[in-house]
């Protein structure tokens, strides 16, 4: 595969995570009625991804010290939310009952 194919590839799986990052949002919202931050944070970790691969397939040099920044960006934001969503506290659906 060429790396101009590569990066094709790598465009339409970022820009598609990202599009499903918002769509788990939406959906999350509607069927829970929390507005996890979880979600933007991820969706926007991906884009960053996309945007840079985006500039890639239209000339931008692979040197470019912003698609750098774009890149690290898109995973220290994936990183965050994935922290984001480990550290918010389960709630149990059934509560126990207590035995006496």
């Amino acid at each position: 595969m060429s790396t101009t194919g590569l990066y094709a590839l790598n465009c339409g799986f970022a820009w598609f995570l990202t599009v499903l990052s918002m769509a788990g949002y939406f959906y999350t919202a509607r069927k829970t009625g929390e507005k996890l931050p979880f979600w933007p944070m991820l969706a926007s970790g991906w884009m960053m991804f996309a945007v840079s691969h985006s500039l890639q397939l239209n000339g931008v040099p692979a040197s470019e010290g912003y698609l750098l920044v774009f890149r690290v960006l898109g995973y220290v934001l994936v990183i965050a939310a994935l922290l984001t969503l480990m550290l918010k506290p389960a709630k149990p659906e059934n509560p126990q009952e207590k035995k006496q």
